[in-house]
């Protein structure tokens, strides 16, 4: 059994590592500031928990100008910094709408719930970028999203061929958001809610890209019961297996789209035995040219 450690409301001040473990725990974390730290955790890999109103600030790895002096030595001494263990997990930065991996945020465990995380942008140095939020397995390179309690293989497999009609251009979408709620209403309640926030159609478009690619796992041993998970964040955490693509996606032109088509692999292999595995198996839609017989 993981010891557990439960650490909250604490100040971490000019560290060169704020939490480590040697071996695999029960993260208990919250109401926690890392001040000038140039790597807050350092987690085992097989450690589980809840990050939750963690904030990051002066994060020495960025080295924006403007800094006093003590951050600008740690930024030296921060040149040699280890990546820990764990996938890439995304934040959002509400003031010049980036999307980028977290280089503080990363765990490598089966079971992580995080909300209300907060570190700088990378890009323009907005102090409250937000870690997308929900129950995430840490255990393998990509993120994996938790099953939501009403999600199913269906709704899954209706989505992907709808970011796959946008992607391709056989929807816009203002009308793809439409065709999400009436597939599944918290779907296109989340999409709606992001255009509201002022988040664009760029990042919307760009969910529909990448929803072909979700990893979820669908063990009814693994059903969350955390009233704090709810279905539309699960679906905003869609975003972390591919988060890492979004500077290259700012770069394209204006207005273009990716040119390969959305995976339609389901690469989570554990924890995906349903009842009736053979049932429940999605027939993914195919998309590309039809071979046509040889010519004589």
């Amino acid at each position: 059994m993981k010891p557990k450690i439960t650490i909250k409301n604490v100040g971490f001040d000019g560290f060169g590592t704020g939490v480590h473990s040697n071996g695999p725990i029960e993260a208990d974390f919250s109401n926690n500031t890392f001040n000038n730290v140039t790597t807050p955790y350092d987690l085992a890999p097989g450690s589980t928990g809840s990050i939750q109103n963690e904030r990051i600030v002066n994060d020495p790895k960025l080295g924006f100008s403007g800094r006093n002096e003590a951050s600008k030595r740690a930024e030296q001494t921060s040149s040699g910094w280890r990546m820990p263990a764990g996938p890439p997990m995304p934040s959002y930065c509400p003031k010049c709408q980036n999307i980028f991996p977290s280089k503080n945020y990363r765990f490598a465990g089966t079971f992580f719930t995080c909300w209300g995380n907060k570190e700088e942008c990378p890009v323009c140095s907005f102090p409250n970028a937000e870690l997308l939020e929900g129950t995430f397995d840490l255990s393998r390179e990509t993120a994996t999203i938790l099953k939501a309690p009403d999600f199913s293989y269906e709704m899954l497999t209706r989505l992907k061929q709808l970011g796959a009609d946008v992607a391709f251009g056989k929807l816009k979408v203002e009308e793809a958001i439409e065709i999400a709620e009436s597939i599944y209403g918290p779907a296109g309640a989340s999409l709606k809610k992001w255009v509201c926030f002022g988040i664009g159609f760029e990042i919307v478009r760009f969910f529909f890209e990448i929803v072909g690619g979700v990893d979820a796992t669908w063990s009814m041993a693994q059903r969350l019961t955390d009233n704090n998970v709810v279905v539309d964040r699960v679906l905003e955490s869609a975003f972390s297996s591919f988060s890492f693509n979004w500077q290259d996606y700012l770069e394209q032109p204006r207005g273009s789209i990716h040119s390969e088509p959305p995976t339609h692999e389901l690469n989570s292999e554990e924890g995906r035995q349903p009842a009736n595995e053979k049932a429940a198996e999605p027939q993914l839609p195919k998309v590309g040219p039809v071979p046509q017989p040889k010519p004589k």
